[in-house]
């Protein structure tokens, strides 16, 4: 019994494919089969000095697989070049042509990324966030220390100073205050606060520091990518172009096609750029975003530590006053 055969149809080209029902995918898959088949002739229709290491490594081995036009007519680079129906001034037109075309393609949109990453570099510059130097740490763990101290006014660290007449009159002085509890409890407080302020002051500057190195390194990524784009694309460029029009000159018909990564610039290309380009911007609108909540936790933390101890060091020194 013959197998039923269906027809499906082509809507890139129009054309009609007749194939036996038992073999036919739903019309989901046919669908998705043409759209993959449409976007590789879409890639190969593209500029191979554009050709992604990472991401287009499973798409095209040679530089030969790329499509060109010559005449109206279409077709892969390779096919034209070991093809007998062009002689040699035609397959050297075609050579120059194509690279001609290709160079020309690649520098157009090489600058328009570096342009377009330029302006969106400059406009966002640097988050300007202060990290807490060394000197104002310093004066805040003494602080700290002091309140401490203070608040420990009866433990084991004031038994050789409460020896002394200015010890002993500085403890009295304290316990006095203390006798008031709540301004124990301001002073117990604020040596929380300020343990928790010195572990945020910790974070702080890590996350600070964390991003200034990343934006320095970054940019620095960037600058050393976009001054190779132009320099070794050109380089292979040439390399290629002469590789093919020797070989033509020589009248060989057979001989090896160029690999895509070897004709195409290295890992330090367009994309790698846009990449690294796209991540300051967005590293750095996320720090700016987020800039007043590290900056107000940090002057609120400190504000509440500092009053806490600017409050125990005011009480004592009006106590010492009032006698």
């Amino acid at each position: 019994m013959a197998e039923r055969k269906i027809k499906v149809y082509n809507e890139i080209n129009g054309s009609v494919t007749t194939i036996e029902e038992n073999n036919a995918q739903t019309k989901t898959e046919v669908d998705k089969i043409l759209g993959d088949k449409y976007q590789r002739l879409l890639f190969l229709k593209s500029n191979p000095f554009l050709y992604n290491h990472e991401m287009d490594k499973d798409k095209v081995k040679s530089i030969e697989e790329y499509i060109v036009i010559y005449k109206k007519r279409e077709n892969s680079f390779g096919e034209f070049i070991h093809s007998t129906d062009f002689n040699k001034a035609e397959k050297i037109r075609i050579i120059k042509k194509s690279f001609k075309f290709w160079n020309k393609d690649y520098n157009k949109q090489r600058k328009e990324n570096v342009n377009k990453n330029s302006n969106a570099l400059k406009a966002v510059e640097v988050a300007k966030i202060r990290s807490f130097n060394l000197l104002k740490r310093i004066l805040l763990f003494a602080s700290f220390l002091v309140l401490l101290i203070i608040i420990n006014y009866e433990s084991r660290l004031w038994s050789s100073f409460k020896d002394t007449n200015f010890g002993f009159y500085l403890n009295d002085k304290i316990g006095k205050i203390f006798n008031t509890s709540w301004v124990f409890y301001i002073g117990l407080i604020g040596v929380y606060l300020f343990v928790i302020t010195f572990f945020y002051l910790a974070t702080y500057n890590e996350i600070i520091k964390s991003y200034k190195n990343h934006y320095k390194e970054s940019l620095k990524m960037v600058k050393k990518t976009k001054a190779s784009l132009k320099r070794e694309q050109k380089k292979k460029s040439k390399t290629t172009y002469g590789y093919y029009l020797k070989n033509i000159k020589n009248g060989r018909l057979i001989f090896p096609g160029v690999k895509i990564t070897e004709a195409a610039p290295g890992v330090l290309n367009l994309d790698f750029y846009n990449q690294v380009s796209n991540e300051i911007v967005q590293r750095t609108g996320k720090m700016k975003k987020n800039k007043w909540f590290f900056v107000t936790c940090r002057y609120l933390l400190l504000a509440l530590s500092l009053f806490s101890f600017a409050f125990v060091i005011g009480a004592l020194i009006f106590q010492m006053i009032i006698g």
